[in-house]
């Protein structure tokens, strides 16, 4: 998911603060923040591996060495907050909302999940952006899961 200009503008200062203020900065030379936040909402919305990354001048392992660098730091969800919020007063579209007035569902055919989407939403930033959240959210619930099936 490329971020749009606005969503850029909101996200950028906490990236330079972070920077400045002594958080790690990953490739050789330094990759671009931009380009490396655009490849972590990428996996994060798709689901896809990180070596199958469709970006030819970031290699996979500094996208994801940026991931977990950001997401120790507790960076990625100020983010994912901003974006949200700026999804819910910029895009019109309240996160916490969508499922529950079943604009959004989830259909299963032979194991596959398949998010369902108003038509409305299709081919813009604020499906780009709620998909991002949405897939965030179901890899945190996962972990979860994979942490209480090995603890009990």
């Amino acid at each position: 998911m490329p971020l749009t200009d606005e969503q850029w503008l909101l996200v950028e200062p906490l990236l330079q603060q972070a920077e400045s203020s002594g958080l790690p900065v990953v490739g050789r030379p330094p990759s671009d923040s931009r380009q490396a936040l655009d490849a972590v909402l990428h996996k994060l919305s798709t689901g896809c591996p990180w070596y199958d990354l469709p970006f030819d001048s970031l290699s996979y392992q500094t996208a994801y060495r940026r991931y977990r660098v950001w997401r120790d730091a507790g960076l990625l969800s100020e983010i994912l907050r901003l974006l949200a919020d700026d999804l819910h007063h910029r895009g019109g579209l309240d996160i916490t909302q969508i499922f529950r007035n079943r604009e959004f569902y989830f259909t299963c055919d032979r194991g596959r999940r398949t998010l369902v989407y108003p038509d409305q939403w299709r081919a813009t930033w604020q499906l780009d952006t709620a998909l991002v959240l949405i897939g965030y959210a179901v890899q945190i619930a996962t972990r979860a899961v994979h942490r209480s099936r090995r603890r009990g």
